[in-house]
């Protein structure tokens, strides 16, 4: 397990390149051992990731009462545990399957560690918004616009550090990062579909 050093280490490798300073990525350790590693990221990321589950699972039980609540905000609160995981985890692992036949072998593990380790990153920065989401259901209306802000400010970010880790030009890293991120949400909304949750989230 990374030292909390180490993490603030790589959070802040990821931020310099994602606000204006691409040389930063050359700070993380992309090697073997760097890349797996980096999925430490998914441990450090659990905690901030199970308070926004949570609040969701509480959104979805709303006048649900007793034991039964109880345990079905468990059940729905494991669920989407499991959906963000496979959404986190099988994108990475169709790029590493296409990865030569897209020309990335050579950075693919540039890829994943930054990723991994933005990803992380990013489930901190929205803690704070899903903690004030469970607290204030009431003002749930003014906390979906921040994050419709906050998301939009994320993918500005992230696809700069994607372009950077990839060292491509716009023609390739814009293309490639619209179909990651058009992939990601379809897969959350099938697997969300297949959990039960649909509409209702």
């Amino acid at each position: 397990m990374p030292s909390f050093e180490e993490i603030q280490y790589y959070f802040s490798a990821v931020w310099r390149t994602m606000t204006g300073h691409p040389e930063a990525l050359n700070d993380l350790n992309t090697d073997a051992d760097g890349f797996w590693r980096s999925f430490y990221a998914i441990l450090i990321s659990l905690p901030p990731m199970l308070i926004g589950w949570v609040e969701i699972a509480a959104r979805l039980t709303e006048g649900t009462e007793g034991s039964d609540a109880t345990a079905l905000r468990l059940i729905n609160t494991v669920k989407l545990g499991a959906i963000d995981m496979i959404v986190w985890l099988l994108p990475l692992l169709i790029i590493g399957f296409l990865s030569r036949s897209l020309g990335l072998e050579r950075r693919f593990s540039t890829y994943v560690v930054a990723t991994n380790w933005t990803t992380a990153l990013f489930a901190w920065i929205y803690a704070p918004l899903s903690f004030l989401n469970l607290l204030l259901p009431d003002l749930s209306p003014v906390f979906a616009g921040i994050g419709f802000g906050l998301f939009l400010a994320t993918l500005v970010l992230s696809y700069r550090l994607t372009r950077a880790a990839l060292q491509r030009p716009h023609s390739f890293a814009a293309p490639f990062f619209i179909s990651v991120v058009l992939g990601s949400i379809m897969l959350t909304i099938i697997l969300q579909n297949l959990a039960g949750f649909m509409p209702a989230l």
